[in-house]
């Protein structure tokens, strides 16, 4: 089974770790930091799948019924995927959990409706034998680090702030 991307944002262990030792729920604050940086990614995400994402050079091609087509452009190979029907761009969401010695975050096609998008999601990020890559998922998060991270550091330092106050 392949690994699941990650980013491990370095010096959160040692904020953790000064929060622990002065009384803070690490787990807690981990988790709100993470949802912090979370709803960002998936603000980011969202913007990319929309007009946002700049414009696309596919297919033109016609939609809709006899005598009433619309035309849909569609995205190359390497664009973000062309919004069609919203239902991707609508998936996109986000899940945080505590666990045992902080918290960990899902940001993506898991909201209302990505049940009904089977393995489309992923094999638009990744391609297939029948489509090549359209990236959408990893790239928004490559391109947006650093406002990712500095949102959970900056959350973290708040909750330190918060704990010095008692």
């Amino acid at each position: 089974m392949a690994q699941k991307p990650s980013i491990h944002v370095i010096g959160t262990t040692q904020l953790l770790a000064k929060l622990r030792k002065m009384g803070a729920n690490t787990p807690f604050e981990a988790e709100l930091a993470l949802k912090a940086a979370s709803i960002l990614a998936q603000e980011k995400i969202k913007r990319k799948l929309g007009p946002e994402g700049g414009s696309r050079t596919g297919v033109l091609y016609p939609t809709g019924k006899k005598g009433k087509y619309a035309f849909h452009q569609a995205s190359a190979p390497g664009e973000p995927p062309a919004v069609m029907s919203g239902k991707l761009r609508a998936a996109i969401d986000y899940k945080t959990k505590r666990t045992r010695n902080g918290a960990e975050a899902n940001v993506g096609p898991i909201g209302k409706g990505s049940e009904d998008l089977f393995s489309y999601p992923r094999d638009l990020e990744l391609g297939n034998k029948k489509i090549r890559p359209r990236p959408y998922l990893w790239s928004t998060i490559v391109e947006n680090k650093t406002l990712i991270v500095n949102e959970i550091k900056d959350s973290l330092k708040t909750s330190m702030s918060k704990y010095r106050g008692l």
